[in-house]
């Protein structure tokens, strides 16, 4: 449990350190480090930062969903255990169909229909207005970032699974449909 309160806390700075050649690679290996410290008692050896610290670049609200999936993966190579695929590979592929889910999920459908609702409510006279927007959004995006890391770690490479159950690309569709019809109520 204190592992998944950590790494939810820590991936609130997965966007403080980009760079050019490895994105968002510094934020990643912060999310991971002190997991990856309590794995090797001590400090990391330096390859297994390093292989963390590829390039990396996703939605930051899905990259816990990918930290914990991979500091489960590191701990069961750890233990010598054989797993259908290695952290880093696992890393590599899902980073962007990650990226892609997100996106269109919180930049393009639930952040527009938050705001749309805020309006609404503005519009009405509502003092609850900047409230409701804040969460509308806030709320699914922070279960993504706790909930995410939590699952990313408990179900390993079943998460990718969970991740396809809850069908998030149509989601994304239904919220923009809802958004188009309460603007156009709010333009009426």
């Amino acid at each position: 449990r204190g592992r998944g309160l950590q790494g939810c806390s820590r991936s609130f700075l997965h966007q403080a350190s980009w760079n050019f050649e490895r994105m968002q690679s510094l934020g990643f290996i912060y999310q991971l480090l002190p997991g990856l410290r309590r794995l090797h008692g001590g400090s990391p050896p330096a390859e297994v930062l390093q292989r963390h610290t590829e390039y990396f670049n996703t939605h930051p609200y899905m990259a816990p969903w990918i930290a914990g999936t991979v500091l489960r993966l590191e701990e069961r190579r750890l233990a010598g255990e054989v797993s259908a695929i290695d952290a880093a590979a696992f890393r590599s592929m899902v980073m962007a169909p990650y990226a892609a889910m997100g996106d269109a999920l919180f930049w393009g459908a639930l952040r527009p229909l938050a705001a749309v609702v805020g309006l609404l409510l503005a519009a009405h006279g509502s003092v609850w207005a900047p409230l409701a927007l804040l969460l509308l959004f806030n709320m699914p995006h922070l279960a993504f970032r706790c909930g995410g890391w939590l699952l990313g770690y408990t179900q390993e490479l079943r998460s990718v699974e969970l991740l396809q159950k809850l069908r998030l690309p149509d989601i994304a569709i239904w919220l923009k449909e809802g958004t188009v019809i309460l603007l156009g109520g709010l333009c009426a």
